[in-house]
């Protein structure tokens, strides 16, 4: 540590303070990305169960709750901590359209 200097310190953690405002933009536009490839689905009327999961008709059950699992990972309101209250609203419909989407294809009601 001494061999850095005093200068040296104060450089990288200011380095580290502009990483980590970096990496936080990179995650909310990510999010933002997220959250805009959501809203389009939502507004698809014409997408089925199996197009929603993102697996063929004939899936294996295994891989349609792969799939679903994988989805409500993703889309899990609890999981939309720093997300605006309509945010969490379109996570909601969408765990909703997952599971309907997952018991669809599974043929429970």
């Amino acid at each position: 540590d001494e061999w850095l200097g005093k200068d040296g310190r104060k450089k990288l953690r200011e380095a580290g303070a502009q990483l980590h405002t970096l990496y936080e933009q990179l995650r909310a536009r990510s999010l933002a990305d997220h959250w805009a490839d959501l809203r389009e689905l939502l507004r698809d009327p014409g997408d089925d169960a199996a197009t929603l999961l993102g697996v063929a008709r004939d899936a294996s059950p295994a891989e349609i709750k792969q799939a679903h699992r994988r989805l409500a990972r993703l889309h899990h309101p609890d999981k939309q901590q720093d997300a605006s209250r309509e945010e969490k609203e379109e996570a909601e419909r969408m765990m909703s359209r997952l599971n309907a989407a997952k018991d669809t294809l599974l043929g429970e009601s």
